[in-house]
């Protein structure tokens, strides 16, 4: 990953560890004036590096350079690659890596602007270089075409008061009219603000994010201050070389009247390209901005190919191209499953397994947490995902072969902006296995941090070195270029069987490798190839303008022999009158533990020797009550032997228990003259504190035998299986028992695998002392060691007690290695080959020289292992909730979908979901479709005939009952599949439902419950379901959908009853209002008002 080359401020007072087996001062310094020298090393051969300098502006429109570097004479020259004439400024070497399974190296340079009308299109190319610096390419052989529909405008508005308040409002309405018609097309356009003269700014694809001097961006690169045409915009995958420039005058519409607005209209809305994040939906650009080959990997298998990401396609989703070498025609592999601007295969390896290789990418802005992505060929991708915002997770992948059998046994991810207490950056190891012919990636439960109060973006680089240590297992290195103050360093972490030990065996601090360094650990170069000629592995190391060699030293081991003369203490020290003399000889043996070309290896030990050094009354002294005592010894390649003589009281009052003696030892070895003062380290497996026991005589009577008879027997407590993930705890209760003579210093010891952790032991009837030691690699075995009535279990002596031990809810009982039906090792517990059962183991040791015949000094017990899982099905999103029928028509169909979703929590394993459709109800079919209901991903079984045949009954004290397997004959789906960790899986029943099968029932009208259901079947030997109650029974899942059967309404009666209602009522109305004179004439009553107002007579008074 791209760091800048400007100091950055972050402090720390923290300092460089101890070192183990890596120099920690530079063998050879490279270096390079050309700007970005350093950013990516390859170790091409024993007596070669290249070298990448992506800044260095070496023409006018040529940037980035290869070096191909002497490590002998610390020399380097310009690589000529053949560029051809369209690969502009592509900050070559920007990416540049090598795998195991191919000889050559793939450079790229991702960066190649081409202008297209008023656009900038930003692709790449990609060289191969051979063991003999031959040249391949480029690849792709063409950039992108332009397309001459695509065009950025800006919108220049005069606000600054020379037009009037409606001009200016005709001009903004032109804008949001025309916005809103792109809008609805498949360009998108954004106007971020109205701008006065005074603020002009065009807009164009070269996006520069806001930044300011010595200040890290949000994708963990450090962007530039300014946009200079000399300085690459790095760490931004949309962003490119140069600043903005002013559109041509041919691109450029001067509109001199608002009534020439509407005529352009037509032409801008066609030129508009979109622009990057304002599209919600699909795409908005395709391959404009691919970047081809930000990071990419050759393989050589089956055939050579070049594997080249382009992070900037389709809306910076990103993806890869295939390119074949054959045909050179890229095939680009889009990936519908990661959103936009995730920027997928910015980082990007290789992984094998069987010949067949898994392709692993990083995308560290998917939804702005990150991503890690593998794919498998012919199924689908697997997705990892880590939950911290920002932590740009994916920035750095690389894959580790542990015991170099060409099969990748881990995966490692980084995400340099984690931050976890006073630490930036944290690195997630994950294991590539085979879980049931299916290829799983997994988490392991480790991670690999860097010190703490460091904030230097550790895992900015990741390593699979050589084995450095010589246990037979690589290493890796983790690169940290902004710890202590821009300095840098470098981690390094040592294999395991199985995986990477999380404490960091060194730290190497570029402070301490040269006086000035900046940015160490910037790159570290895959594998450790011998450099410097001594048979052990070197590593290469870059940072701003050079690359330091760093060697590994040779390791030895030592193992450390006490031997005593008398070889126990004489039982006439009981009545003895003088002193008694024992001398120790104290012999170390040291033997080398890499394969170098060393044979004079030495070293100087201080060694100090603690007499009966646990009892505070001490019975052995050198002089005087002097206890212990310090020697010197030198040491090479032959065991060589010291006597130191010391003495044992008389008349003891503890004439039993043994005098502990240890050895304390500590090692520095001696420089190799010829080798330029290289030096040997002790091993970290070698112990350098040994103790050793001088013991007492027994007094066995005449035939100075004691021959007990020690009977062992065991048990778990009552328990007859380990629930992982659902018990805390396992008891394993110890019983010991001597029929026979005196046993002395008797011991019981006991091994158990890694997944289980001591806690305490619980004595119930005599004397014990436990001590135990958890597998401290994740392979070896736990031991846990108790004494028994130390120091003398009499005859018919009987202890009894408990020992307990946790159980790690992700522990995974490995039978990889077991081949036979059952396995018997004295002492231990391990698996059966079928993974069902743990079998523990005891042995009873004593100092007693003879044992009878009857003694059973080991017991084997066997129990059962049980996984816990925990799946959760549910109806799902999208299921058909209400459908309704009219009663008595027989002849109706709804479209009815129940989706059912099943989620798997806890591990992997091989799941069926058993789904059961009521189809049939008394002969008649509840699906129109029977017999061509299918769901993807099941096979259809067979029917399953109802329990319950008295429908009328049943369904008439039950207000909404249920149509399900009870009643209806179902119709069964079996849906298998292997379901990784935190996997999705949704099943789909889709069809038309008839009406015809409610007549079945004896309702007319009513609510039914049409009820799908689904359950789970799983190894149940294996296996045992995680519940909230004591049940562990899988759950079963209803989808339903609600069914309504209702009588059509007749409303002939109440419409005529309506109208013979209604007329009754306006009799009644009208009577009412004649019987109150409402409806009397009121033109006779108008002129007699008017007649008694000019004085004259009415008609009536004139007649008579």
């Amino acid at each position: 990953m791209l760091v800048s080359f400007f100091t950055l401020c972050f402090f720390s007072a923290f300092q460089m560890v101890a070192c183990f087996n890596i120099e920690s001062t530079s063998w050879r310094h490279i270096s390079q004036p050309a700007k970005g020298f350093g950013y990516r090393v390859i170790k091409d051969s024993a007596s070669r590096l290249l070298v990448s300098a992506p800044l260095e502006q070496h023409s006018v429109d040529r940037r980035g350079q290869v070096y191909q570097c002497q490590v002998s004479s610390s020399s380097c020259s310009p690589l000529r690659i053949r560029v051809p004439s369209d690969g502009v400024n592509m900050s070559l070497g920007l990416s540049m890596s090598k795998t195991e399974t191919s000889p050559k190296t793939v450079v790229c340079g991702p960066t190649i602007p081409k202008e297209c009308d008023s656009n900038n299109l930003y692709g790449g190319m990609c060289f191969s270089i051979g063991p003999s610096l031959k040249q391949d390419g480029p690849l792709p052989s063409s950039l992108e075409e332009c397309k001459v529909t695509d065009t950025d405008i800006a919108f220049l508005l005069d606000g600054s008061g020379s037009v009037e308040n409606y001009q200016f409002s005709t001009m903004k309405k032109f804008v949001k009219n025309l916005i809103k018609k792109t809008s609805e097309a498949e360009h998108q356009s954004k106007p971020d603000s109205f701008l006065t003269l005074h603020n002009l700014i065009y807009t164009s694809p070269c996006r520069f994010p806001p930044v300011s001097e010595n200040r890290m961006g949000t994708s963990g690169r450090q962007y530039p201050a300014n946009g200079s045409n000399n300085e690459y915009c790095k760490g931004h995958p949309g962003s490119c070389m140069g600043s903005p420039k002013i559109p041509e005058s041919d691109h450029m519409f001067k509109v001199d009247s608002f009534e020439a607005l509407d005529k352009i209209s037509n032409a801008l809305e066609k030129s508009i390209i979109a622009i990057e994040g304002t599209q919600t939906t699909g795409d908005s650009t395709h391959m404009e901005f691919a970047q081809n080959g930000f990071s990419a990997a050759p393989v050589s298998s089956p055939d050579e190919r070049f594997l080249v990401s382009v992070i900037g396609a389709n809306g910076w989703k990103g993806g890869y191209q295939d390119i074949p070498l054959s045909s050179r025609t890229p095939s680009f592999r889009r990936v519908h499953e990661v959103t936009p601007d995730s920027y997928l295969g910015y980082s990007m390896a290789v992984a094998s397994r069987d010949r067949q290789n898994y392709i692993v990418m990083g995308a560290p802005r998917y939804k702005h947490k990150g991503l890690l992505m593998v794919f498998f060929p012919g199924d689908a991708p697997q997705m990892l995902k880590q939950s911290q915002i920002g932590a740009y997770f994916g920035a750095e992948v690389c894959v580790v072969d542990l015991d170099g059998d060409s099969n990748t046994d881990l995966i490692l991810a980084s995400a340099p902006m984690h931050t976890e207490g006073g630490r930036e950056g944290k690195v997630f190891v994950y294991k590539l296995t085979k879980e049931y012919f299916h290829m799983l990636v997994s988490e392991t439960g480790v991670s690999l941090l860097g010190m703490e109060g460091q904030r230097g973006r550790f895992g900015t680089s990741l390593a699979s070195l050589a084995d450095l240590n010589g246990d037979g297992i690589r290493d890796v290195a983790v690169g940290a270029p902004l710890e202590d103050n821009g300095q840098g360093s470098v981690y390094i972490f040592n294999g395991r069987r199985r995986g990477v030990n999380p404490n960091y065996s060194q730290r190497i601090a570029g402070s301490s490798v040269r006086s000035g360094l900046q940015f160490f650990g910037l790159t570290v170069a895959q594998s450790a190839l011998d450099q410097s000629g001594d048979g052990l592995p070197d590593i290469a190391v870059g940072s701003k303008g050079a690359v330091l060699l760093l060697r590994s030293r040779p390791i030895v081991s030592m193992v450390t022999r006490v031997t005593f003369t008398p070889p126990k203490i004489p039982t006439s020290i009981s009545g003895c009158t003088d002193f008694q003399q024992i001398t120790a000889s104290v012999c170390f043996s040291m033997t080398k533990a890499t394969n170098d070309i060393f044979n004079d290896l030495q070293a100087e030990l201080s060694y100090t020797l603690k007499l009966d050094y646990v009892r505070q009354r001490t019975r052995a002294y050198f002089t005087a009550n002097e206890k212990e005592k310090n020697f010197q010894s030198s040491v090479s390649l032959q065991e060589h032997c010291a006597q130191h003589p010391f003495f044992v009281q008389c008349s003891l009052e503890d004439a039993l228990s043994p005098v502990d003696v240890q050895v304390i030892v500590s090692f520095e070895g001696v420089p190799i003259q010829t080798a330029d003062g290289l030096v040997p380290q002790l091993a970290s497996a070698s112990s350098k504190v040994t103790d050793h026991k001088l013991n007492f005589e027994i007094d066995c009577g005449e035939d100075k035998v004691c021959e007990d008879d020690v009977r062992v027997d065991i048990n778990f407590s009552g328990s007859s299986t380990i629930e992982v993930g659902i018990a805390q705890e396992t008891n394993v209760t110890v019983m010991v028992e001597n029929r026979g003579e005196n046993s002395y210093n008797t011991r019981v010891s006991l091994s158990y695998p890694h997944g289980l952790s001591y806690r305490t032991f619980t004595k119930t009837q005599g004397r014990v002392e436990c001590s135990s030691l958890d597998s401290p690699d994740g392979s070896t075995q736990g031991k846990t060691h108790c004494s028994i009535n130390r120091p003398i279990l009499r005859a018919g002596d009987k202890v009894v007690f408990v020992v307990q031990y946790g159980i790690n809810g992700n522990s995974q009982f490995d039978d990889s290695h077991h081949t036979g039906p059952s396995f018997k090792v004295n002492s231990y517990f391990y698996t059966h080959n079928n993974g069902h059962n743990v079998t523990t183991a005891q042995s009873v040791f004593s100092d007693n020289e003879k044992h009878t015949p009857d003694s059973e000094l080991s017991k084997t017990l066997d129990i059962g292992v049980k996984y816990s899982i925990y799946v959760i099905l549910k109806r799902f999103d999208g299921s058909t909730n209400y459908i309704h029928f009219t009663a008595g028509n027989i002849d109706l169909q709804k479209p009815v979908m129940q989706n059912l979703e099943g989620t798997n929590g806890l591990r992997g394993l091989n799941l069926t979901t058993i789904i059961h459709v009521p189809v049939k109800l008394k002969g008649k079919d509840i699906w129109t479709n029977v017999d061509s209901l299918n769901i993807q991903g099941c096979t259809r079984g067979g029917e399953k005939s109802p329990i319950i045949t008295d429908l009328q009954h049943t369904f008439k004290d039950n207000k909404e009952p249920d149509v399900n397997c009870s009643f209806a004959v179902c119709l069964e789906f079996r849906c298998t599949s292997y379901m990784t960790r935190d996997a999705r899986r949704v099943y789909t029943i889709s069809g038309n439902v008839s009406s015809g099968w409610i007549e079945q029932t004896g309702l007319r009208s009513a609510s039914f419950h049409l009820v799908s259901s689904a359950t789970l079947e799983y190894d149940n030997n294996k296996y045992i379901f995680y519940s909230s109650d004591s049940s562990c029974l899988a759950p079963v899942a209803r989808i339903e959908t609600l069914v309504e059967a209702y009588e059509e309404p007749n409303l002939t009666k109440e419409i005529i009853g309506g109208v013979v209602g209604g007329l009754i009522l306006l009799a009644l109305m009208t009577a009412g209002l004649a019987k109150s004179g409402f409806l009397k004439s009121q033109y006779q009553q108008k002129l007699e008002e008017a007649g008694a107002q000019v004085g004259e007579e009415p008609p009536e008074a004139e007649a008579e």
